[in-house]
């Protein structure tokens, strides 16, 4: 059928199994395929789904490589290559994502998060097997998987269900299955992709990697022509659904500090049938989220600004205590070389004494202490955000002080036996009777924790905008000052759970910034990630595409996807 013949429209409601794509997860949703008469399914066709899910397929990989079955397929499809295996969990396993899929709830509900399928709380959300079966006796459903733990766990309400050691095992099956077979539901899961890239890296650069997707795309294409050959096939209504359950077990991207950024986490998802139209969803900018907020700016020329805590004894660590420092620091002039102003300090006298100081050098920012020798830092006055990272590691076999900046290390000098302990207080801004009066900073989110954070800690955790309960040295937080919602005040919060809030002195103003800081994380909203699909989308799709109500207390965590529809001319 030529094109000129198609026309595209969003009529869901004219199809069967997909008159309710546009609701959203945890709402209750009327069964439309109620609404439909016997000749009305006998012309739509009688729904069908093809449920196929791959372990290790990257999106951003399959987007880079030729594979001509699942690009045709994608002409009559709703995908994208930016699609999410998980958005919320920390840690995702293969598991976890498997259980995801088969269930429609995040990890936090089903209860999976390492490698043991035993934990999954299939009482209180049950696999879509299960559900089916629940709502009507007569649908069947088939489960192929390449892990028997599928089958015994997730898959053991299936009417079919079989386990087998290879994908080439399990394509024979599952070309035999397709062929005539009955069943409503059918769920296939590959793992070859991602026993290759764990053999031998999961890179598009990667011959092996290569060939076991390809391997993949013919196997779909297979199975694709499979279904249209079927005696039935023209009485039937047909959604093939193509996911992976995670993408490449890689580190997280460096350019892109958010989920969307996490190999792992990356996967491909289609959504297929031959009513649809093409319709691509692309993930949103990620690495343009702009660093919005307040500061205070720290002025230096006649009465100093300055921010100070009223106990003098607070931060007196003494000598076998590790603690972190971390802070955000903007130049509001840039260009202009400074010469030793101090910005945040606990000591009487800058560069004398117990007690140490965080300081302008040049083009530079430094560290001063009693402690040990001076420890340089980076080039930070060009008029841009920087975080800045002093490590005081005294509790381990070699003390050492090290600094960082933008999460990078830069330097590091042995520690010695001196005590900073003082009667001076935590200080923001310059230190009395410091000569240099250029200093014009605006300074936010300072942190300080009574341990000593590692190299990869510290890349991974210093451009944290806001520090909460989800940081995993939360509870070590001594201090903590963003400032972000303090305009207006003449003090600091301090939001650890010490409560020891900066009091505010001299001409203080709010700067009001919003700037793309390459390094820092924002806070984003969770409805940031569900602009392309989740791996919590696919059973919501299942359940629509069959006519099966959703109702709110299944607390689903899906939501329905609307593709673009084709239907013939009047």
């Amino acid at each position: 059928m030529k094109r000129t013949q198609l026309k595209s429209t969003y009529i869901a409601a004219l199809l069967i199994g997909a008159a309710s794509f546009f609701t959203s997860c945890n709402k209750e949703v009327t069964n439309q395929l109620k609404e439909y008469t016997e000749s009305d399914v006998s012309q739509f066709g009688k729904a069908k789904i093809l449920y196929i899910v791959v372990d290790g397929l990257s999106g951003s990989d399959l987007q880079k490589l030729e594979t001509p079955r699942i690009s045709e397929i994608g002409k009559s499809s709703l995908y994208s290559f930016s699609s999410l295996a998980d958005a919320n969990t920390t840690n995702l396993t293969k598991e976890s994502a498997w259980t995801t899929l088969l269930t429609g709830v995040n990890p936090q509900k089903h209860g999976v998060s390492e490698s043991d399928l035993s934990s999954t709380e299939l009482a209180k959300f049950p696999s879509i097997f299960s559900r089916i079966n629940q709502v009507n006796g007569q649908f069947r459903s088939a489960v192929l998987a390449t892990d028997a733990r599928i089958i015994a766990s997730l898959g053991k309400d299936a009417q079919v269900k079989t386990a087998f050691t290879t994908d080439v095992q399990l394509q024979v099956e599952a070309i035999k299955t397709l062929k005539d077979s009955e069943e409503d539901l059918t769920v296939l899961h590959y793992s070859a992709v991602d026993q290759a890239g764990k053999t031998s890296g999961y890179s598009i650069n990667n011959a092996t990697y290569v060939s076991a997707i390809r391997q993949l795309d013919t196997q779909i294409g297979d199975l694709m022509t499979t279904i249209k050959a079927r005696p039935s096939y023209a009485k039937e209504n047909w959604l093939v659904i193509i996911t992976s359950s995670t993408g490449a077990d890689l580190a997280k991207s460096t350019a892109d500090n958010t989920v969307y950024g996490d190999p792992k986490r990356n996967t491909f998802t289609m959504f297929y049938s031959p009513k649809f139209e093409t319709k691509y969803v692309n993930k949103p900018t990620s690495t343009e989220i702009p660093f919005e907020g307040n500061a205070v700016r720290y002025t230096y020329n006649g009465t100093p600004v300055q921010a100070k805590l009223a106990d003098l004894s607070a931060f007196n660590f003494g000598v076998q205590t590790d603690y972190t420092i971390n802070l955000f620091i903007k130049y509001t002039n840039p260009d202009v070389n400074l010469y030793y102003p101090s910005f945040f300090s606990k000591r009487a006298v800058g560069f004398s004494g117990p007690g140490w100081n965080m300081f302008s050098e040049g083009n530079y920012w430094m560290f001063n202490s009693n402690m040990a020798g001076q420890v340089k830092g980076a080039v930070i006055n060009d008029g841009k955000w920087h975080s800045l990272t002093v490590v005081i590691d005294r509790a381990g076999s070699l003390d050492s002080i090290r600094a960082f900046t933008d999460g990078t290390f830069n330097a590091a000098m042995v520690a010695n036996g001196n005590n900073p302990d003082n009667q001076t207080p935590i200080r923001v801004g310059k230190i009395e009777n410091d000569g240099n009066t250029n200093a014009d900073y605006s300074i936010a989110n300072i942190q300080i924790f009574n341990r000593a954070f590692t190299k990869e800690e510290v890349k991974k955790l210093a451009g944290i905008v806001q520090v909460d309960e989800g940081h995993p040295h939360f509870n070590s937080l001594q201090g903590y000052w963003p400032g972000f919602d303090d305009v207006g005040k003449n003090l600091l919060t301090d939001k650890s759970l010490n409560k020891r809030n900066l009091s505010l002195t001299g001409p203080y103003n709010w700067s009001n910034f919003s700037d793309v800081v390459s390094h820092f994380q924002p806070a984003i909203a969770a409805s940031f990630y569900r602009l392309v699909p989740n791996g919590v989308d696919a059973p919501f799709m299942v359940y629509q595409w069959l006519g099966i109500t959703v109702p709110s207390s299944w607390q689903l965590d899906g939501k329905g996807w609307a593709p673009a529809y084709r239907t013939m001319r009047d």
